[in-house]
């Protein structure tokens, strides 16, 4: 329903700006029609005014000038001056015959301003006289329109009441046509975020989105599909691996620590079973991947110490995984007891050997590895810190991004899987991890949970 929301509230904001866009059109269209109306008035006037000029009195006859005669032509349909008595004492040689007349004083009222015979009249005073001057039939719409005072008076606000109104029915217009559209698009927009689930979606191929809804309806299936597929296949793999891979390690190991085997072949045996170690720690980061990655898994949090906790893991890798090569300096708190944390303690192992077994594996020379907590408010720091090779710019700057985080593919072999793992887990821990290289060389972690 929110996200309905989000729509409906956009659908209506536009819909006002439109509307609002509108009036404004409207209202300029209305200022330039009037203005155009009026100027044509005036025009009109002007020419019937220099028209005026134009006559004179010859004698006893009146005479309009050449140029007075040419202005009438391009103006006008026909012109007359008609006296006090409605006589008329001078016409164009375009008057109607029907015209030829003589005319009431009422008559003259009821056309000077409005029509004769359907012709537009403009009328000017030419001494006591009055010079009529008729359009082009269907030229000129003559109206009158009459208004109360109190319209008059209180225009402006009748004025603003109807505009509000027409906004008022415009958003409520728009608010029912919203509603039903997210009605539509609900389900959709529903659909199109819950695809990263992986689940199947069975959304409603009825209505004017139908095809959409399909075909969303077959994207969730092929992506539920191949998401079943690649957990089955990782679950398959690693238990066929399982077996011979503790055969290999087995067999690794009772050849290093055999007193008659060769130094050589001892060697060779200490090799095959440290990559064999590599090769699990692989299987059980896929299966954790997996895991991770599976929206069906929810995991519980519980209160943890994360110095005990760490603390025994560090014991089970000196005793079972880490050769001497490797010195590891567990540094205890002063108040051990008030390092904890709501957390889930199969996490927070996986996620403690995969910074230490990042360090072992990119240092097989050996190196020392130091740990260390410290209260910092309501959250605790770790660091895990190294004293061997450290990393490149380019793999400190992927591990430092936000973005590149989410893309182990891009930190190829170094740095990949195991810490993109590490990067899941403080997330679900609501945590915060930064990287630095150490002056003097190394790798330092720092995580703050």
């Amino acid at each position: 329903m929110k996200k309905s929301s989000k729509v409906i509230k956009k659908y209506i904001r536009y819909s006002v700006y439109i509307a609002l866009l509108l009036v404004l059109i409207n209202i300029a269209a209305a200022f330039i029609g009037i203005w155009k109306m009026q100027n044509e008035l005036l025009n009109l006037e002007k020419t019937a005014k220099n028209l005026a000029k134009e006559l004179s009195l010859s004698g006893v006859e009146w005479k309009m000038s050449q140029d007075g005669v040419k202005i009438l032509d391009e103006t006008f349909e026909w012109g007359m001056l008609l006296d006090e008595e409605g006589t008329i004492i001078w016409k164009s040689n375009s008057l109607p015959k029907e015209l030829d007349k003589s005319y009431s004083a009422s008559q003259v009222a009821a056309f000077s301003r409005w029509y004769l015979d359907e012709y537009p009249i403009t009328s000017w005073e030419k001494e006591d006289n009055l010079l009529v001057l008729g359009g082009k039939q269907n030229s000129i719409w003559k109206i009158q329109m009459n208004a109360s005072y109190f319209l008059q008076k209180y225009l402006v606000i009748w004025s603003v009441l109807i505009l509000a109104i027409n906004i008022f029915i415009a958003i409520l217009i728009a608010y029912l046509l919203a509603k039903r559209s997210a009605n539509n698009i609900e389900p959709i927009i529903e659909g199109i975020l819950s695809l990263e689930t992986k689940k199947e979606l069975k959304l409603n191929t009825k209505g004017s989105l139908e095809e959409v809804a399909k075909s969303l309806n077959n994207i969730s299936l092929a992506l539920s599909e191949n998401e079943a597929f690649r957990k089955n296949w990782i679950e398959g793999v690693s238990h066929d691996i399982r077996t011979p891979l503790s055969i290999v390690l087995a067999r690794a190991d009772a050849i290093e620590h055999t007193k008659e085997t060769s130094e050589d072949i001892q060697l060779q045996a200490a090799s095959i079973k440290y990559q064999s170690l590599k090769i699990k720690e692989l299987v059980r980061n896929l299966n954790m991947e997996s895991a991770l990655t599976s929206n069906e898994n929810v995991y519980e949090l519980k209160e943890v110490n994360v110095v005990r906790l760490f603390k025994e893991e560090t014991i089970n890798l000196l005793n079972y995984s880490v050769s001497d090569q490797y010195h590891i300096n567990f540094l205890l708190p002063s108040k051990a007891a008030e390092y904890v944390i709501l957390g889930n303690k199969e996490l927070l192992i996986r996620m403690f050997d995969n910074i230490l077994n990042n360090a072992i594996y990119h240092n097989p020379q050996g190196c020392e590895i130091k740990i260390s907590f410290e209260k910092n408010g309501d959250k605790i720091l770790i660091t895990i810190s190294d004293n061997g090779v450290g990393m490149s710019q380019k793999e400190f700057k992927l591990l430092q991004s936000e973005k590149e985080r989410t893309n182990r593919n891009l930190l190829g072999e170094k740095h990949g899987l195991g810490m993109h793992i590490v990067q899941q887990i403080v997330d679900i821990h609501k945590g915060r991890i930064f990287y630095e290289n150490e002056e003097k060389g190394g790798l330092c972690v720092h995580l703050f949970l």
